[in-house]
């Protein structure tokens, strides 16, 4: 005799954790990553060039909120008297070269989120689905980057390069270790299954989009500030993405033993700070 099974009541979409979290589908996104590290690149190889004196000073006597409007290269530089290729950025185009940093960077690890929505969607679906989540996740990191430039140019507008990647590292060693960050980091492996209704899928897409970026920001704004803070040095921006890939893939969520990637962040800061004092 058959046994009836009565149907589960429907549910909508609800973010899920993936048991084995790995990178697969998305492609696309390294060539995305490609074109931010290209833009990254070019953009601090124009800000090492020496100015013409044409209006590069404009921004001296404003406060670092008129930065987003009218950034300079060498706001602040003066009075702060701060060095390196990004010292005294206006806080808008700081803005954009840190959402750079983060395409270049992070994009490539949303390939399993985007994947896995898109395999869960209909094949008409697929490619729109996986921009929708693309472009909520940027457009939280574009928007949660203005307040990390500002406060990045008020401090090394106010102690220079080298005092303020000192105090970034330690407010980023510090946050490393926190369970806001832990719990963060664990969140940024949600995923969602859309519903096949064209304006719910497309809410969900966005709604998980959000929900990365949003939990993305929590973990990783820290980092990006020490980054700011010391002028995009090299030092400080490929240690901190090792970093950065390190605990997204490598170390388990729940260990406690994050004390570890702090001490390590602050150990980077030290080095850019002191690269910075170097003469020459």
């Amino acid at each position: 005799m058959t046994r009836l099974v009565p149907a589960a009541a429907p549910t909508g979409p609800s973010l899920v954790r993936p048991q084995h979290p790995r990178l697969s589908g998305g492609g696309w996104l390294i060539a995305v990553a490609m074109v931010g590290w290209m833009g990254y690149v070019a953009l601090v190889a124009v800000m090492q060039m020496p100015g013409d004196g044409s209006g590069t000073h404009l921004m001296h006597g404003h406060d670092a909120m008129a930065g987003i409007v009218h950034g300079t290269r060498e706001y602040g530089a003066e009075r702060a008297g701060a060095s390196g290729p990004t010292a005294g950025l206006g806080a808008g185009l700081m803005t954009g070269l840190m959402w750079l940093a983060t395409v270049a960077m992070m994009a490539p690890w949303l390939r399993f989120n985007v994947g896995f929505v898109a395999r869960r969607s209909p094949r008409r679906r697929r490619r729109p689905a996986a921009v929708e989540v693309w472009s909520s996740w940027t457009s939280v990191w574009l928007l949660a980057l203005v307040p990390v430039a500002v406060c990045s140019q008020l401090m090394v507008r106010g102690l220079g390069v080298p005092l303020a990647t000192v105090v970034a590292s330690l407010v980023a060693a510090g946050w490393q270790t926190t369970s806001w960050k832990r719990r963060a980091l664990a969140r940024c492996d949600q995923v969602v299954s859309p519903p096949l209704a064209v304006t719910a899928a497309r809410r969900a897409c966005l709604r998980l989009g959000a929900h990365l970026g949003g939990w993305c920001v929590v973990s990783d704004w820290a980092l990006m500030l020490l980054m700011s803070a010391s002028s995009h040095h090299p030092v400080a921006v490929v240690g901190l993405m090792g970093v950065a890939w390190y605990e997204r893939f490598r170390l388990p969520h729940h260990d406690r033993r994050s004390r570890v990637t702090g001490l390590v962040v602050a150990g980077l800061g030290a080095a850019a700070a002191s690269l910075a004092l170097a003469p020459g």
